[in-house]
């Protein structure tokens, strides 16, 4: 099966906008802490999805994307956690 990666890649990215505010108003909050080992266990799953997914010839651009994937959760949680 093919799929259409820029398209998943523009879903990711909100995606990881999203999450990166969950996390952040779960640091903020009173959660337990295995409410939030839980909510990042299932992001990383998320988050690694495409491996499962590619094929061996797309291993190169998924790697890629995923990094880049890791990046941006990095700077959207920086960002929510410095504005409030």
């Amino acid at each position: 099966m093919e799929y259409n990666w820029t398209a998943i890649r523009d879903y990711r990215q909100k995606e990881i906008a999203e999450v990166a505010g969950f996390v952040n108003d779960i640091i903020k909050g009173n959660q337990h802490p295995e409410y939030f080992r839980g909510a990042v266990d299932m992001f990383r799953k998320i988050i690694l999805l495409p491996e499962t997914l590619c094929a061996e010839e797309e291993r190169e651009f998924i790697d890629s994307m995923m990094s880049q994937d890791f990046a941006t959760f990095d700077i959207e949680y920086l960002r929510n956690a410095v504005k409030e």
